[in-house]
């Protein structure tokens, strides 16, 4: 027995050594730990495993959970096993960089369970979590449906409390922006009264804007308290509670309640926001879905910001029954002068059913809608109503807008069918002036979409462009081989500087079809840019197919300057390949420009590329090769002896001509998304001249600049450097130095520190062209020190720079300025202060300024001028002297003027001469609408006319006065506000001295160039005052004549040219006064006072007939009297060729008579009447 006891023993110790070495096999070897996790059902793959069971890392972890799968790479762990025989689970790190989870969809639903609570019957503690790129999709699906960048956890569970030390959830949605922090206990039991305390903070990207959170859940899960505070972009707090979350009927009761926001400006008008509240409360019964749910939303918040204005919202809104009641939703902007609102109301029903089972029937309204929101004068304002109804997949879509747009009536109209997949347009209609488009087809599995646009002036739709355009076309074929035609033919297009005198083009096409037929034809003639002439005519043509397709084009450019280009080309899938053959410039005076060997271009979605290509001409040359694809990008390119002759074609602007030579490198080299660009590049002109050509003493003569060399470097290694010399005669010149520490392109290059220096010596500052300074001749020295320092994004500038005893001669003008001194300095802050003055005429103008350049891309120039008894203007036609206080502020976005001008002398004397015909209010000088639109500008000047304005102007001769407030607001009208007072005026015409009795043009806030008129003019002759009452608008004035004693106008029409009624007049002077009526044009009143005229003077000269023809080109009076019964004299006088003919005419009998004229044209007729 004792034997037995004894082997026993040995073999339990035995077990105990084996079960102690298995264990300590497992836990503390790298092969016992592989042994372990190969074992787990649920690891289907396990790579690059090192480490024991406390403390492990792997590279690949795949797991099959049955519902799923999950992938983790480079993974971390460290635990203390030991612990789980006191029921902990303590970790120190778990880590992974990537964790992706697929999981199966859902099959079947199951009957709804409130959340039961968990119970944990041990202690965990995670002391530091961190997991990266974590993903959650559809197993049967590519897309994410969660992205997350990253999480960090410190987490602690004990007796079934959950502690969250620290959650930060980052990158949710897949934007690095996007930030959500947890902190809190919660308890895990569910238990009615167990208690939830949880506090967020939240950060969401929302376009440009960041939408900042912060807020608190805490109470008994039974009834929760709900406070969540908004603190940007605007300040908003959500309340409420929440009651039975984990049962069967949750219910709810919110507040969302926006703050006042004072200070915000719109239109520079001060707007304070008032609160807002909506209240969203009900109930829910998860277990029915949708159909469990009943909620209403009222109330009404404040929204917006400062870019895209302000808006209150008012919302009733109801949910029951398986319905969405709106019963109005209204949207009203805040701060305009004319509110734009919106209204929808109307029902949504059967939603529990799914949305393709549920019914729509929307309606709503959009009043005084306008675009842009914020501006004064939008180019747009309409009202519009539309109207949603139906079923998924049938809905009714019918809208109609009218409104006005660039002032003219606007009208849209749309019909449309919206299917499952597929669009029908039963009508798309735009209108506005002239400008008619029109669509109507299907989009869908076949298409059928047909167009047209007529627009006679473009200027009707877009406010910057000028010029017809008809336009019309189809899309045919399917979705997966869609043909298009179309067709365009434009006349006098413009853009700002650009011009087009006529354009046509036809296109046939099918982009996803390599084999269809592909071509494209287009005609373009009187290309222009900024008033000079780039091309005659072009005509391009891409015949062939999308897989191959020659392309050809071929130009004058000016005469004698022609361009020819010839090549071919195809797609492969999304890559087009193209050889040019031919790219050659013919120019008489540069001589020819030509490709040195065939250019190959290679296009697609991630990479570009140019073969090495040069263009040479004699023995210049121009070269350069690029390409550029995700792994890396190259460029270089060399200029030799190229003639700055080249250059006269566009600096001939501003009458300038240059001659020499220059020479020049440039590499880029970048490996790969991220690293630093390697640029190294050099220009070099020795010897180069700038030429102009100046009238003295009505002597045409050639000046020059002369430069001794022209140098410009830049060098990128790991930082970049910038150097420029410009070395002029007598050694006046230039330098710049500048070193950004970081490179270009680098993600810091903004923030990064700059160090640099310039310095500008100019003795003689007559040798500057004059076109530069806007024709001002500028005598003087100019001398410029400065220290850059700082960064980019905020320099700091130490500048000294003076301009001493200049003197300038302004042309346009015709002023003498004098003693022009200019000082700029700063003491390395980034506002660079400038003082100075000058003499113009006896007085002196003197100002003071800052040039702000903290932001470097965007500097800031303010400017204040005052002066006294300044020659203002000096010319034939102005004289004008007085004060002005004027304040400028200069941006890249925004001209501010503001100011007073007092007038204490003017005289104005306008001729323009008898030949000269004056434009019309419709016509448009080239390159005046560019400088109207080409920069936002804000006006507010107050124009003093003074006691000595004296204005002469074709026949009026008056002294005006009083005060005019002129001013702009951004992308606005420039307006007048004020009264100009007419005294002492006298008004010639026909040879007539008319005494103006009152005068005066009233402005009331409209265009400035629309006032209204009140101007009377008279002469008495014996016992007779005739006048003439002008009124109205500018635009479209009303013209009346008056008299005492009151007289028909043809009467006083008559005394005001001939100082005698119309019964007193000669047979001449009646024609010349039916001249002077038909020249009276205005508001229909002309045709009306010709006819009593002539019928006057019919009378009083006795004659049979007498008619004025003003239609065609040769207006003429014709005046006849009938002699006898059979004898008839006539006499035609032709008005502007003066031309005379004498008709005579003769009845022989019933039948036959003789017609004779004599004029210009003799001949006679016999002619034989048959009365039917």
């Amino acid at each position: 027995m004792k034997i037995v006891l004894k082997w026993g023993l040995y073999i339990l110790l035995a077990l105990i050594a084996s079960m102690c070495l298995l264990v300590f096999w497992l836990a503390k070897t790298e092969s016992g730990l592989n042994w372990l996790v190969h074992r787990l059902p649920q690891v289907n793959e396990v790579r690059g495993l090192t480490g024991d069971l406390s403390a492990f890392s792997f590279e690949v972890l795949h797991l099959d959970l049955g519902t799923g799968h999950v992938t983790v790479r480079n993974g971390k762990l460290q635990w203390e096993p030991t612990a789980l025989r006191h029921r902990q689970i303590l970790i120190g790190t778990i880590e992974a960089t990537e964790v992706a989870i697929a999981l199966q969809p859902v099959q079947q639903k199951t009957p709804f369970k409130p959340w039961q609570g968990i119970s944990i019957p041990a202690t965990i503690q995670v002391q530091h979590a961190h997991i990266q790129n974590l993903t959650l999709r559809d197993i049967q699906s590519s897309q994410s449906g969660l992205e997350i960048d990253g999480i960090k956890a410190q987490v602690q569970v004990e007796n079934n409390q959950l502690r969250l030390a620290k959650l930060e959830i980052d990158g949710l949605m897949g934007n690095a922006k996007n930030q959500v922090d947890i902190t809190g206990t919660v308890d895990l039991r569910a238990r009615s009264r167990g208690p939830v305390d949880l506090q967020t903070q939240l950060q969401w990207q929302l376009g440009e804007h960041q939408l900042r959170t912060h807020g608190r859940l805490h109470g008994q899960w039974q009834k929760l308290a709900l406070s969540q505070t908004v603190t940007s972009p605007l300040q908003t707090t959500i309340s409420g509670q929440i009651e039975d979350l984990l049962s069967t009927a949750i219910r709810w009761e919110s507040q969302l309640q926006s703050q006042s926001i004072p200070g915000q400006s719109l239109l520079g008008k001060p707007v304070a926001l008032q609160p807002g509240k909506l209240n969203f409360e009900g109930s829910f019964q998860p277990d029915k879905g949708l159909a469990g749910l009943t909620a209403t939303l009222r109330g009404s918040a404040l929204g917006g910001n400062e870019m895209l204005s302000f808006w209150a919202l008012d919302a009733d809104l109801a949910y029951a029954q398986d319905q969405l009641t709106v019963q109005h939703l209204k949207l009203k902007q805040q701060g305009n002068e004319s509110p734009m609102t919106a209204q929808v109301s109307g029902s949504v029903s059967q939603l529990s059913q799914g949305m393709q089972n549920s019914i729509v029937a929307l309606q709503g309204n959009i009043e005084d809608a306008t675009w842009p929101l914020l501006e004064a004068s939008p180019i747009l304002t309409a009202n519009a109503n539309f109207k949603l109804t139906g079923r998924y997949g049938e809905y009714a879509l019918l809208t109609n807008a009218r409104g006005d747009l660039q002032s003219r009536p606007m009208q849209a109209d749309l019909n449309v069918l919206l299917g499952i997949d597929r669009i029908r347009v039963n009508q798309a209609r735009f209108s506005s002036g002239q400008t008619i488009a029109e669509v109507e087809g299907e989009l869908g599995q076949t298409l059928a979409l047909n167009w047209r646009l007529t627009a006679p002036d473009l200027n009707d739709v877009f406010p910057q462009l000028h010029g017809q355009i008809i336009s019309q076309g189809k899309v045919s074929g399917n979705q997966q081989s869609p043909i298009i035609d179309a067709s365009l033919d434009a006349q006098a297009l413009s853009l700002g500087d650009l011009a087009i005198g006529s354009l046509n083009a036809e296109a046939q096409a099918s982009p996803y079809d390599p084999n269809a037929p592909l071509q494209i034809m287009l005609d373009l003639g009187g290309l222009q840019s900024n008033g000079q002439m780039l091309a005659q005519q072009l005509t391009i043509s891409v015949v062939g197919t999308s897989a191959r397709h020659t392309m050809d084009l071929d130009g004058t450019l000016t005469p004698n300057r022609d361009l020819s280009i010839n090549g071919t080309g195809g797609f492969n899938a999304s890559t087009w390949s193209g050889r040019f053959n031919t790219v050659q410039l013919t120019d008489p005076r540069l001589r020819d420009w030509q490709l040195q060997a065939p250019m190959v271009v290679t296009l697609d979605q991630s990479q570009v590329s140019v073969s090495n290509t040069c263009f040479v001409n004699g023995g210049q040359s121009v070269c350069g090769a690029f390409s550029r694809s995700p792994a890396s990008t190259n460029a270089n390119a060399e200029l030799r002896d190229l003639q700055l002759a080249n250059l006269n074609r566009f600096i001939m602007l501003y009458d300038l001509r240059a001659s020499g030579v220059a020479n020049g490198e440039l590499q880029l080299t970048q490996r790969g998304a991220g690293t630093t660009a390697q640029i190294s590049g050099q220009l070099r002109s020795d010897n180069a001249i700038i030429s102009w050509e100046t009238l003295n003493d009505e002597q045409l003569e050639t000046e020059s600049l002369a430069f001794e060399s022209i140098t410009l470097s830049v060098e990128q290694q790991t930082s970049l450097s910038v150097r420029a010399d410009i070395e002029l005669e007598n050694s006046d010149g230039g330098h710049l130095k500048l070193d950004v520490a970081r490179p270009f392109g680098s993600s810091d290059f903004e923030s990064a520190p700059i160090e640099g220096s310039t310095t500008l010596t100019i003795a003689d500052l007559s040798v500057m062209p004059p076109s530069l300074l806007n024709d001002i001749n500028l005598n003087g020295q100019l001398g410029v020190d400065a220290i850059i320092a700082g960064t980019l994004a905020e320099p700091t500038i130490d500048v000294t720079a003076d301009i001493d005893d200049a003197v300038a001669r302004v042309h346009q003008l015709g002023l003498n300025l004098k003693n022009i001194n200019l000082k700029a300095r700063s003491d390395g802050s980034p506002q660079i202060r400038l003082t100075g003055g000058m003499q113009s005429g006896e007085g002196q103008l003197d100002f003071d300024g800052v040039i702000d350049v903290q932001q470097l891309k965007q500097p800031t120039i303010k400017l204040t001028l005052r002066g006294q008894d300044l020659q203002l203007a000096n010319t034939n036609d102005l004289l004008a002297v007085g004060d002005v206080n004027i304040q400028t502020q200069i941006s890249s976005a925004l001209v501010d003027v503001s100011g007073d001008i007092l007038i204490s002398q003017a005289e104005l004397d306008f001729k323009v001469p008898e030949s000269a015909v004056l434009a019309s209010d419709d016509v448009i000088l080239e390159g005046e609408d560019s400088l109207r639109t080409r920069s936002k500008q804000r006006l507010d000047l107050v124009i003093d006319l003074g006691p000595k304005t004296h204005f002469q102007a074709q026949g009026l001769d008056a002294t005006l006065a009083g005060k005019l407030r002129v001013y702009q607001r951004p992308n606005g009208i420039v307006r007048g506000e004020g009264q100009i007072n007419l005294r002492n005026g006298r008004y010639q015409a026909y040879g007539q001295d008319l005494a103006i009795d009152q005068g005066k043009l009233v402005f009331t806030g409209g265009s400035i160039d629309d006032p209204t008129l009140d101007i009377r003019a008279q002469k008495t002759v014996n016992d007779m005052t005739a006048g003439v009452a002008v009124s109205g608008r500018a635009r479209s004035p009303r013209l009346n004549l008056y008299s005492t004693p009151t007289m028909p106008d043809q009467d006083i029409l008559s005394v005001l040219i001939f100082d005698k009624p119309v019964t007193s007049l000669g047979s001449q002077d009646g024609i010349t006064l039916l001249r002077i009526a038909n020249s009276l044009r205005g508001d229909g009143q002309s045709q009306s006072m010709i006819e009593k005229t002539t019928d006057k003077i019919q009378q009083t000269l006795g004659l049979t007939d007498l008619a004025l023809d003003v239609n065609g080109n040769s207006p003429t009076i014709q005046a006849g009297k009938q002699l006898s019964s059979k004898f008839y004299v006539g006499y035609g006088y032709g008005l502007l060729d003066a031309t005379q003919s004498l008709i005579l005419k003769y009845q022989l009998n019933d039948a036959w008579s003789i017609k004779a004229d004599v004029g210009a044209d003799s001949g006679a007729d016999l002619r034989y009447q048959i009365e039917r």
